[in-house]
């Protein structure tokens, strides 16, 4: 096994049982069906006995790029904790870059990164605002991907869902951004044919187009 992943096997899981299969697997060795469920309910009674939410059936820790995908299936990549605030923020146009793992739950905290750059004005002075309510850190120092910020609270389970709704709750319904959504329609551009137009702007796709008229719809 490469050694360059046994320390943080060891400082994270303390279940031998199942640091073992984990070894097993980064040598490349193949893992029983029954190895492999006893090795998910393990986990998922450490994770009950830390008041961690179930573990949807169709979870999978990987997270794909594609926002509109994740939106459409927030059970299969979002740990419980986070589902109803991120759909609180993707009901009011802001799109959430990356959510914590079981690891980081294990570890007593819950967060949700988003892009700031992204927001509003009027959202990026709610962001800012947050930092002054308790139990509530918002770190926005860039230390791991440019033009973020970690919401973060130090708790778990039913109370981290509550705490992360009630936070993203605060945030107001925005357009979508440019750049990032849509680009500004200019007819000597030679670039243009086929795409999505409307209200003098040419949408990337009609995921973002239909947030914004949602968005025109409410303004």
């Amino acid at each position: 096994m490469n050694n360059d992943y046994q320390e943080p096997i060891d400082a994270l899981i303390d279940d031998e049982e199942t640091k073992a299969l984990l070894e097993r697997l980064l040598t490349g060795e193949s893992l029983s069906p029954e190895e492999i469920q006893a090795m998910k309910e393990r986990d998922n009674a450490k994770r009950a006995a830390l008041g961690i939410l179930p573990v949807p059936e169709e979870y999978q820790s990987d997270y794909p790029t594609d926002m509109e995908h994740v939106e459409a299936n927030p059970e299969r990549y979002i740990v419980p904790e986070c589902i109803p605030a991120c759909k609180e923020l993707w009901s009011k146009n802001i799109y959430t870059f990356m959510v914590c793992d079981f690891l980081d739950l294990e570890m007593g905290w819950a967060w949700i990164c988003i892009k700031h750059t992204l927001l509003s004005n009027r959202n990026k002075e709610i962001l800012a605002s947050l930092n002054q309510i308790s139990n509530v850190t918002v770190d926005t120092s860039d230390n791991y991907y440019e033009n973020t910020a970690y919401i973060k609270v130090p708790f778990v389970g039913q109370a981290a869902q509550n705490a992360l709704l009630n936070i993203a709750q605060r945030f107001e319904m925005q357009d979508v951004p440019e750049g990032y959504a849509y680009r500004v329609y200019n007819p000597d551009d030679p670039m243009n044919g086929g795409e999505i137009l409307e209200d003098g702007r040419i949408y990337l796709s009609e995921y973002h187009l239909k947030k914004h008229r949602k968005y025109r719809s409410r303004n």
